[in-house]
């Protein structure tokens, strides 16, 4: 019979061995990014050992608990829920998940049939003041603990639905890049951080979007990308290739290894592209990129049906197909029309 998730494994070791059968369990290691991990508990001469040392196990770790048994923790709850959902999303969303469980070590130890409303929103509290996004990323963090917690009968009651965002931090009006500015990109277009920053800017991709872009969606030889993924309008729209930006595009390709466009996570590029503003003497977030970008279409005068098109806003026009083949030239007067700088 399988096992269920999150509760270890048995297997056979290779060779002649007095104890031939190791029981292994699974964990997230907090030191290398929650990769998934596996450590044996022991060796044992029979199966039948190895799985009982694994129950033994898995009872001293609260594994086993029914409703009104207060062994498993939170932190507990979340080993089990995140062998089996945390890697299900994207990396920006695994990576949310992370930086939201971490900010709930108050409640690690704590028996989770013992978290009351009260202990929930003290977390949340700690965070008021902070970004809209940063308290819903913690609340969906909080909502999956507890419905997977009622799902298994570790608890009874969800008190994650009632927790209460505090005050959004106000929103801080978008700037866009100057001319100046952009010139100061080009001139440190060698550095591959510079030169993804001027891609997002001659294209308006997400920086998630262009990061996880697979490789087969560029084509050189035509000049245009495929991409795009936040909405169901931006899903697989096509963004042709600024003709000052493709050879920048061809060099990340040439460096590239990958299946993807660039291996960095969101976490590590926007670390670098913090620093290269502050080598820069600038101050801007990745996100204005994008901003800039449909401002420069807007100043160019290009159609509000091929910015749409271009940004991934919604749009009732014509069919995908007539787009594919119709429209694509519009699109790159519409991207070639952008000049930022001379």
């Amino acid at each position: 019979m399988r096992r269920e998730n999150g509760t270890g494994s048995v297997y056979k070791l290779s060779g002649k061995r007095s104890k031939p059968f190791a029981a292994a369990v699974s964990y997230y290691d907090e030191t290398d990014r929650y990769k998934l991990k596996q450590r044996t508990i022991g060796t044992f001469r029979t199966k039948r050992e190895a799985l009982a040392a694994l129950d033994r196990y898995n009872v001293e770790r609260g594994h086993e608990t029914t409703v009104g048994q207060p062994q498993i923790t939170f932190e507990q709850v979340f080993e089990k829920w995140s062998e089996r959902y945390l890697d299900s999303g994207s990396k920006s969303r695994k990576e949310s998940y992370i930086a939201a469980y971490k900010k709930c070590e108050s409640l690690y130890k704590m028996p989770i049939s013992e978290i009351k409303l009260r202990h929930l929103q003290s977390v949340m509290d700690e965070y008021s003041g902070t970004s809209r996004s940063t308290q819903n990323n913690l609340k969906v963090l909080m909502s999956a603990i507890f419905e997977y917690a009622v799902k298994y009968d570790y608890i009874e009651k969800d008190y994650s639905k009632f927790v209460e965002l505090g005050e959004i931090s106000k929103t801080k009006e978008k700037q866009i890049f100057t001319s100046e500015e952009i010139e100061k990109l080009w001139s440190m277009s060698d550095d591959d951080t510079a030169a993804i920053t001027l891609i997002l800017l001659y294209t308006g991709y997400r920086i998630t979007e262009l990061l996880e872009m697979p490789i087969k969606n560029i084509n050189l030889d035509e000049a245009y990308t495929i991409g795009g993924k936040k909405t169901q309008a931006g899903k697989d729209r096509i963004v042709p290739i600024h003709h000052k930006i493709l050879p920048l595009v061809k060099r990340i390709m040439e460096k590239s290894n990958y299946d993807v466009f660039y291996i960095y996570s969101y976490a590590t590029f926007n670390s670098n592209f913090n620093v290269l503003m502050k080598k820069l003497k600038i101050h801007h977030t990745i996100h204005e990129t994008r901003h800039t970008f449909a401002s420069a279409l807007d100043s160019a005068g290009v159609p509000e049906s091929i910015s749409k098109r271009l940004l991934g806003h919604s749009f009732q026009d014509i069919t995908q197909d007539v787009y594919i083949h119709k429209t694509i030239t519009e699109l790159r007067n519409g991207i070639e029309q952008i000049k930022f700088c001379q």
